[in-house]
């Protein structure tokens, strides 16, 4: 019999002997004869039999539960107990006299109590020689409970870890004297700085995934102002699985400051849309493009193509989809939009059926020096991609365009406004949908404000904004994509 853990067979019958022994010493007050030592010793074994044998058929014996975990206790208790259960029973069926009838329950008290704790010894060695490295990062984490509890433990049991937890904080008062996973609850908010000063840490984890915005900046000012590096939980929405761990620890990004939820969309619709279809990005190297190719994926299109005239580009959406490149892969397509010819051929191959115009050119002050080239990509080049759906019947064409095209004012909202307005013809004169979707200010974008005031903070100021009173509202990079695929 494979994967039969020996030692914890052994372990057990060696307890049930011992249980016995010691059962049947209280019994007759430490003056046991060896007869009776000797009845009490046959019904231990009887009982380890039994529960060896009932603890294969549960898993007990072939590493079903990680020995010391809470699963491996019931199934210890449950296993112990149905032994001397059934044992019992066999005693008053046959009722012999030599044999006290409560024995088997006696025995499995004691029994008990040494494997349980023989497991629990087990698991604390096991768990100090798996902590976390001498070098590891001291932090302090943000948030006592469960998430955080979980990444207590992995600090403590994960050799591989980076981090040691030295510290919990959390608001609620009735956390304040918690110990969870030999952390201790510190203090609040407000004692990170002098929290962070006793116990050395210079890093502090939010373990709470569903964090709001306010929040995480008022954590993220204090770090600041202690000099403390801070790492979060992403939204539970993004998590892999209902468990959390070190792997789910990030940087604070952008989407954590919005000052609102991230918007959810039920993508059930819109996957029966994509599914079994043939899909064409067009600027799919972009910040948009390429996480369209990243939600249309999963939806399990019949083909994914990918164009864009950067090879750079392709190349990291590629890796960012399946994990490793293939530039071989006939779904990465190094094409131009302003080339009509090279855009006909690729239609003419490949047949899609839904189409995301995301190529164009987008820099605002770039444009109004250099309007012929807006000219030539973001309207010629989106030409070309609207005739050759039209050529080779497209049943969804859908245009990202800005909301700089409502009452254009500069190079590049008057020629997406141009693009809109092809878009709506070719949608009058075909089967197929032909729309266009207008984006506000994308958060994290190539090129989009914060990406600005980031590069300007690094090399010391000054931070140049549009107007001191403006106010200008965001949608994260992701929502941006749902929209265009609601559409």
């Amino acid at each position: 019999m494979r994967n039969l853990q020996w030692r914890w067979m052994l372990a057990d019958t060696f307890a049930w002997l011992v249980g016995a022994a010691i059962a049947s010493e209280i019994r007759f007050e430490l003056v046991a004869s060896p007869f009776v030592l000797s009845r009490y010793l046959s019904v231990g074994i009887a009982c380890a039999a039994v529960q060896i044998m009932i603890g294969i058929i549960v898993g007990q014996y072939r590493g079903r539960f990680r020995s010391g975990t809470f699963d491996d206790f019931r199934s210890v208790c449950l296993t112990t107990a149905s032994s001397a259960v059934l044992v019992t029973i066999g005693v008053l069926l046959a009722q012999p006299s030599s044999v006290p009838r409560p024995m088997a329950i006696s025995s499995g008290l004691f029994a008990l109590f040494m494997m349980l704790a023989a497991r629990a010894i087990h698991r604390n060695i096991r768990e100090r020689a798996a902590s976390s490295p001498e070098g590891a990062t001291p932090v302090i984490l943000f948030g006592a409970g469960e998430a955080g509890e979980q990444i207590a433990r992995a600090t403590r049991r994960d050799p591989r870890s980076n981090y040691r937890a030295v510290a919990f904080l959390d608001d609620a008062s009735n956390r304040q004297n918690l110990r969870l996973e030999g952390v201790s609850v510190k203090g609040t908010r407000k004692d990170l700085e002098k929290v962070a000063r006793e116990t050395g840490a210079n890093t502090l984890i939010l373990t709470i995934a569903s964090a709001n915005s306010r929040l995480i900046n008022d954590l993220a000012e204090r770090c600041a102002a202690a000099d403390i590096h801070m790492l979060v939980l992403p939204p539970v929405s993004q998590l892999v699985s209902g468990g959390v761990g070190l792997g789910d620890v990030r940087e604070v990004n952008s989407a954590d400051l919005l000052g609102r939820a991230v918007v959810q969309t039920d993508t059930s619709a819109i996957s029966e849309l994509i599914h079994g279809r043939r899909v064409l990005i067009t600027g799919a190297g972009g910040s948009i493009g390429s996480e369209i190719a990243r939600k249309v994926y999963p939806l399990g299109p019949s083909q994914l193509l990918l164009l864009d005239r950067d090879e750079s580009a392709l190349h990291g959406v590629q890796l960012s989809i399946h994990g490793q490149p293939n530039l071989t892969a006939e779904e990465l397509i190094l094409a131009d939009i302003r080339d009509a010819d090279r855009i006909d051929e690729v239609f003419a191959e490949f047949q899609p059926e839904i189409v995301f115009h995301a190529a164009a050119l987008k820099h605002l002050a770039l444009l109004e020096r250099a309007p012929q080239e807006a000219i030539k990509t973001n309207i010629m080049g989106t030409q070309n991609v609207l005739a050759a759906a039209e050529k080779h019947g497209v049943d969804a064409f859908i245009n990202i365009s800005t909301d700089k095209a409502a009452n254009p004012s500069s190079v590049l909202g008057l020629s997406k406004r141009i693009t809109e307005r092809v878009t709506a013809e070719a949608d009058s004169r075909n089967a197929g949908r032909y729309l266009s979707v207008r984006f506000g200010n994308v958060l994290g974008s190539r090129g989009s404000m914060p990406s600005v005031f980031n590069s300007q903070i690094a090399r010391g100021g000054p931070v140049t904004v549009t107007h001191p009173d403006i106010t200008r509202y965001f949608m994260t990079i992701p929502e941006a994509v749902l929209l265009v695929l609601q559409a």
